[in-house]
């Protein structure tokens, strides 16, 4: 499997957790400087990380507490601090609509952020092209699980003529798809050519709550629909995503299906690039596997892969046999480098000669699926 975190979509030019929290950080000290104040120091005291999804987590706290789990820490900041209790969905609207502006922005035309055609498809071709696409050439289809918001991947699908299966159906509409239920989807899963099967643990910018029992996915950026009128409603709406100060959500309802798919599929090899290990929801049972022997070998790709170790470890002992450490941005050269050196050799049977680069194998697949569409 592959688990791609923040770092993955950095490429794109997707802001980071802390460029996220620097932006958000501004916005709430203009509108509420002596609650950041206490959020920081509280954050401080309580030994948690000062990034955008805690400041969310605790705004949504103060503003509903029957929107954060109980045993959050979160609820302690609120019961402190009971001055700050009262309605933040105004500021709480605005970081969703930032969060959203810069997952869109690379492939928005009307954003000054947009990637150019030829630009996006250079970053394909060192990216997913040599991730997931030349792993195909060796009859392997790696499940792809993800935190990230970004559409990045289901561009990539379209571009290089994919199904992408995630967990949706096709409606009478071609611009949107709707959700089935998870358990069909999971069951549905299956090494096929020509297929990516994608699963997102934290939702997906693109994806609405159409009413009380139907989700919505769209399938193209907004500054391509045909018909905005028709969505004008829904595209108010915040999308659907699970911040990772709020991931107790993952333990129930439908999203728990696909955490305990996750937990499942934690076996093998496991490649994480650009991931934190900052979420207990996701280091739990990657410990328990690694202990147990269900995960041979784990991959982490990232610039300083001894801080995301450290991060899941927290101090206990690292079981060194069993990482691979590549270190690398992932959207660079270095990063197939690492990748061709460290984790190839251990994941695919080479099919082909040692001088082979994985860029040039990922341009050889590239032409070979375009050729079966273009004519």
């Amino acid at each position: 499997m592959i688990f791609l975190g923040a770092g993955a979509s950095a490429c794109f030019g997707i802001p980071t957790t802390p460029d996220l929290t620097k932006e958000i950080s501004k916005k709430l000290e203009k509108t509420n400087l002596a609650l950041l104040k206490d959020i920081t120091v509280f954050l401080e005291d309580s030994h948690r990380d000062y990034d955008f999804e805690n400041l969310l987590t605790i705004l949504t706290a103060l503003n509903n507490q029957n929107d954060v789990d109980r045993n959050h820490f979160s609820h302690n900041f609120v019961s402190i601090y009971t001055k700050h209790q009262k309605d933040y969905t105004s500021i709480i609207d605005e970081i969703y609509a930032i969060i959203c502006d810069h997952c869109t922005a690379p492939f928005n035309s009307l954003n000054d952020k947009y990637l150019k055609p030829e630009d996006l498809e250079s970053i394909f071709q060192i990216t997913y092209d040599s991730l997931i696409g030349c792993h195909q050439i060796y009859d392997k289809n790696d499940l792809i699980f993800t935190t990230n918001y970004d559409p990045s991947i289901e561009i990539w699908c379209q571009k290089r003529f994919l199904k992408c299966v995630d967990g949706t159906k096709d409606t009478n509409n071609p611009e949107i798809k709707q959700s089935i239920d998870n358990k069909d989807f999971l069951q549905s899963i299956k090494p096929q050519t020509n297929v990516v099967n994608l699963i997102r643990l934290h939702g997906s910018v693109w994806t609405y709550e159409a009413t009380s029992d139907k989700i919505i996915k769209f399938t193209k950026p907004r500054d391509r629909l045909q018909f905005v009128d028709i969505y004008e409603n829904t595209l108010k709406k915040n999308p659907i995503l699970i911040f990772p100060g709020q991931e107790s959500r993952l333990r129930r309802d439908e999203w728990d299906q696909l955490y305990q798919y996750f937990k499942t599929q934690l076996q093998g090899n496991c490649l994480f690039i650009g991931y934190s290990f900052r979420h207990d929801v996701i280091n739990e049972p990657i410990e328990d596997n690694l202990k147990s022997g269900l995960i041979t070998r784990l991959g982490i790709l990232a610039p300083n892969p001894e801080e995301n170790i450290g991060n899941l470890f927290q101090g206990k002992p690292v079981p060194e046999n069993k990482i691979v450490k590549m270190t690398a941005k992932f959207g660079g050269i270095n990063a197939l480098k690492e990748l061709n050196e460290k984790w190839y050799p251990i994941t695919v049977n080479r099919k082909t000669s040692s001088g082979q680069t994985v860029k040039h194998q990922a341009s050889v697949w590239k032409n070979k699926i375009e050729s079966q569409y273009i004519k």
